[in-house]
């Protein structure tokens, strides 16, 4: 009788195992949501590091100074972009758009923190300035405020010198 039990207790426990099984999925589409998760939680941090205001770039780094780089240009060969940002608020932006004839634009003004202290906005523009304040460079934003992606998104980056 004991030698009957455990092919008795084996075969349902082999049942349950083969049932769930697909052979015809490939192993990648099962994998594909974990790595869309992991993604979206990757993002989901550097979210909250951006909102953290006690953490923001405006309490720890070094932010004010001169960024320099060239941004891409629908109808030019670029944008050479000079900005100082200094601790009292004000900023002086001096862009040249390199073509034929270049022309350059001067301008001065002050500028504005987010709440979480991680986003500059240039006050006195007539567009949406924005840049996000990183370690040692600012990223331009787009419109809507949002990080440039894609494959230019390395272009929309300010050096500070």
């Amino acid at each position: 009788m004991k030698p009957m039990i455990l092919p008795l207790i084996s075969l349902p426990l082999l049942l349950v195992g083969c049932q769930d099984a697909d052979v015809t999925q490939p192993e990648t589409q099962v994998a594909q949501p974990i790595v869309e998760a992991v993604v979206e939680s990757e993002l989901e941090l550097e979210t909250a590091a951006i909102t953290d205001a006690a953490h923001g770039a405006r309490n720890a780094l070094d932010w004010n100074g001169m960024y320099t780089g060239t941004l891409p240009c629908a109808d030019c060969m670029g944008i050479d972009v000079s900005l100082t940002l200094n601790l009292d608020g004000t900023y002086a932006l001096t862009e040249t758009y390199r073509g034929d004839e270049d022309s350059t634009f001067d301008n001065e003004g002050t500028f504005s923190w987010n709440e979480a202290g991680s986003i500059v906005s240039l006050d006195n523009k007539s567009k949406p300035n924005e840049f996000f304040v990183a370690e040692g460079r600012l990223i331009k934003l787009d419109m809507n405020g949002e990080q440039i992606t894609g494959a230019l998104a390395s272009h929309y980056h300010l050096n500070k010198k």
